[in-house]
């Protein structure tokens, strides 16, 4: 074989550099910075709406763009019929509500004449499209399939994490709710390279069109060790009744070696500055129903007790799966929201990406044999 010197990296491009961006950026510190704004400021003074124009557009809106956004979001909400009709027929079925996302998000690239599209402010009026239905299809798919309900019709009056919750029960809102999972969409929607949101730049590289980039994303996010740790460390959380057995489970589970959903990240070392908000607004949310008392002192005590044993931090998905549960939103969906939020950084993402273009074809290291012979008197067929 023809001797090629190759650049050898560490398993799972841990600490590579592999492109610049100008959307977002995560540090070791403890600090995650969307288009210049720190996670804590936007967190503060920001909503999901004006988040998805900066990390798009890349600069905070001016009122009128913004309320132009809006207006736009609104009036995208709409999903075709045939998406609700091929749901019902999945009534029974083995899929899960992400699932369902990549169904519907391909069906509404059926549904697109000007599917393909490559200019900037071409592909930004796309992603407006896809991220309002998106919102959509997963309310509405969640209670066609797994409820058995019909689908409720968006509204135009509502923000986008308010119209999702009033989808999902077709009652309008708990405003203190809608407020909660509006800043957690904004702590979703974007985090540098991650394996999703790199899935999703891979496939940009080769120029096919965004809603097949979006579907990579989202399969990526499926798996539990990217999107779908929320739902494992909400399940796991659920568990333990009281607060000292909260200990006895960990050092039992860190005694077999098994993993502790909810904790470490291939970024943060020290603390994770979206799971440092999340569990202040799970503090809050106690404040107003005392009921939640007990499940925040079990949480504490699983910091404390990982802290101790293993020095490793809470991640986001620790506090904001409980956060849902408290809030009434049924586990499968956790990942889906989380998608719904970070459809926002992987369209971002896309159209940097084939704006400064090149294939992202890495090369591995092949460790099989070589020169192996051909069994040749095992003839299943003729040679021409």
């Amino acid at each position: 074989m023809e001797s090629i010197s190759y650049i050898k990296v560490p398993k799972g491009l841990e600490n590579v550099l592999v492109d610049k961006t100008k959307i977002s950026v995560s540090d070791p510190e403890g600090k995650l910075i969307y288009r210049g704004y720190s996670i804590e400021d936007l967190a503060d003074n920001s909503f999901f709406e004006e988040v998805a124009y900066l990390i798009l557009k890349g600069k905070i809106p001016t009122h009128e763009e913004l309320s132009d956004f809006i207006s736009n979001l609104k009036n995208e909400r709409e999903v075709p019929k045939e998406i609700y009709d091929l749901f019902k027929k999945l009534r029974g079925t083995y899929l899960s509500p992400i699932d369902l996302q990549k169904i519907g998000l391909s069906l509404l690239a059926a549904y697109d004449e000007n599917w393909y599209v490559q200019e900037p402010e071409a592909l930004f009026l796309k992603t407006i499209k896809i991220i309002s239905k998106l919102a959509t299809i997963t309310a509405n798919g969640y209670r066609i399939v797994f409820k058995n309900l019909e689908p409720i019709q968006p509204s135009n009056e509502l923000l986008h994490a308010e119209n999702f919750l009033y989808m999902l029960t077709g009652s309008k809102p708990n405003p203190f709710f809608a407020k909660l999972l509006d800043i957690t969409l904004i702590l979703y929607m974007d985090h540098d390279f991650n394996a999703s949101t790199f899935t999703t730049r891979a496939i940009a590289s080769t120029l096919s069109d965004i809603y097949s980039a979006l579907l990579g994303g989202l399969s990526a996010l499926k798996g539990p060790l990217h999107g779908g740790a929320n739902e494992r460390a909400t399940e796991m959380i659920l568990k333990i009744k009281d607060p000292e057995d909260a200990e006895k489970y960990i050092l039992n589970k860190l005694a077999k070696k098994e993993k502790i959903m909810g904790f470490g990240h291939r970024i943060y070392k020290k603390f994770d500055p979206r799971s440092e908000i999340a569990k202040k607004l799970f503090m809050k949310l106690v404040e107003r129903y005392p009921k939640y008392d007990n499940l925040l002192k079990i949480m504490i005590k699983f910091e404390e007790v990982m802290k101790k044993e293993r020095n490793i931090p809470a991640n986001v998905d620790f506090w904001i799966g409980p956060l849902y549960y408290a809030m009434g939103i049924d586990i499968p969906l956790y990942t889906p929201i989380f998608a719904i939020s970070r459809i926002v950084g992987w369209s971002a993402h896309y159209i940097e990406q084939i704006q400064d273009n090149k294939i992202i074809r890495p090369k591995a290291e092949y460790i099989g044999p070589i020169n192996l012979k051909f069994p040749y008197e095992r003839k299943f067929i003729e040679k021409l």
